[in-house]
């Protein structure tokens, strides 16, 4: 065991400066997002998921339960051909970043996006699977994988295996709505033809 963080060995504490940068990165931007801009520095407890000014932790499991639940519609929505279950889980002001195309901003151009896409292929299967959530306050993080089959019109089927990262924001209602979904896919990209 290393007694002293300069005993470790570079690599080490290269991750653990990052990991610990970008946990203080996130947390800041979380707290500054979540306070309405030009009023009081003094938001009553209960508006940052507080009670008598002590932090409450918030229920990882339940969350994830939820989240689960809420990509499970929005598969067997997609397999259907109905996007509305998909389109459900997006706040108004949702920003949609898929490989090979534009960010989406906001639920008119995901609806567009989407509505287009499934225009020219039909999706024939889909698994997501939540590797992990995390949550603080109202915001949750969920990275996951997931595969996919498409059926282009007058193709050939296309399988797809990624993995995403979904920032969740809890809703003044108490639902859960997509603020930022980022996709890749682990294939290399095919050559032109």
């Amino acid at each position: 065991m290393y007694r002293r963080m300069s005993d470790r060995p570079t690599a080490c504490r290269l991750h653990n400066t990052i990991g610990f940068t970008l946990t203080v990165t996130l947390v800041a931007t979380m707290a500054a997002c979540s306070a309405p801009s030009g009023e009081s520095d003094k938001v009553p407890p209960a508006a940052m998921g507080m009670s008598e000014g002590r932090l409450s932790e918030p229920n990882v499991a339940e969350i994830r339960s939820t989240i689960e639940a809420a990509n499970q519609r929005a598969t067997v929505g997609m397999l259907a051909g109905d996007l509305a279950p998909l389109l459900a889980n997006y706040a108004d002001s949702v920003v949609v970043m898929m490989p090979g195309m534009p960010a989406m901003r906001g639920n008119a151009a995901v609806e567009q996006g989407m509505t287009g896409m499934m225009s020219e292929m039909k999706v024939t299967a889909a698994t997501f699977t939540t590797n992990n959530v995390m949550a603080t306050g109202d915001m949750a993080i969920e990275s996951g994988s997931f595969t996919m089959t498409l059926l282009p019109k007058g193709g050939k089927p296309m399988d797809d295996k990624g993995k995403y990262l979904t920032v969740w924001q809890r809703q003044a209602d108490g639902s859960w709505k997509i603020l930022r979904d980022i996709t890749n896919t682990d294939l290399p990209p095919t050559a032109p033809k």
